[in-house]
């Protein structure tokens, strides 16, 4: 495997790294792991928290960044906990406090544009050429969600089967096929690069069985991929 960069953060193969990554020229950071197998496999793009206020994701994926070794990764796995910090840490429901959008709505971005279009922009770099994307949700600080995913229905229909492949090999009750266009996994099916949203929980708040319920989704999705080697 080669080495991989994503803006100040460089893993080489067989290495984990962990770090903030700031988006383009503004103050952002987001908290990014990379973990760089040495073997070669699937490239998988794990994301929480494009809704700051949708905690469950985001410690499942804080979870699985701290506990994967790359020693046992074929491919390799980037993980982003959470993609929206503006809003994780000023409890806005949905919106980015600093532009007034709704950062799902915006994919796949602007460089040149507000905060949002340019998280979504790096995002849908970091995106580009990933055989798939987990993008976890939750109900919002207003909501209440069942588990269930989303997966894309406006694309190829052979990445909407990886998707729907994929869906079931998690321990999730519903699956919806989604026309959506815009949101990250939306938009990264429409240029290549099959995913799923996916909902747990909700109301601003989190348990300890959710967060490792999505975290066991993590796991399978790498077992389905064969990304891990265990």
């Amino acid at each position: 495997m080669n080495s991989i960069t994503i803006e100040n953060l460089t893993a080489t193969s067989g290495e984990k790294v962990q770090g903030l990554v700031k988006v383009y020229d503004t103050e952002t950071f987001m908290p990014v792991t990379i973990i760089n197998g040495r073997l070669g496999g699937k490239n998988i793009l794990i994301s929480a928290g494009i809704h700051g206020g949708e905690y469950p994701g985001i410690v499942a994926t804080i979870r699985a960044a701290g506990e994967i070794d790359p020693a046992d990764v074929k491919g390799s796995i980037i993980l982003i906990h959470p993609v929206n910090t503006q809003s994780f840490e000023q409890r806005t429901s949905e919106i980015m406090p600093e532009d007034g959008k709704n950062l799902n709505a915006v994919f796949p971005g602007r460089k040149d544009g507000t905060l949002g279009d340019k998280i979504a922009h790096l995002i849908s770099r970091i995106q580009k050429g990933k055989d798939f994307h987990l993008d976890l949700h939750s109900g919002d600080l207003h909501e209440d969600a069942m588990p269930f995913t989303f997966f894309p229905g406006s694309c190829d229909e052979k990445i909407t089967e990886i998707a729907r492949d994929a869906a079931r090999s998690m321990d999730l009750p519903y699956m919806v096929k989604s026309v959506s266009i815009n949101g990250a996994y939306g938009s990264g099916a429409m240029n290549g690069v099959p995913g799923l949203l996916m909902e747990r929980g909700g109301l601003g708040l989190w348990t300890n069985a959710e967060a490792e319920a999505y975290k066991r989704d993590i796991y399978s999705l790498l077992d389905h991929f064969d990304v891990l080697n265990t």
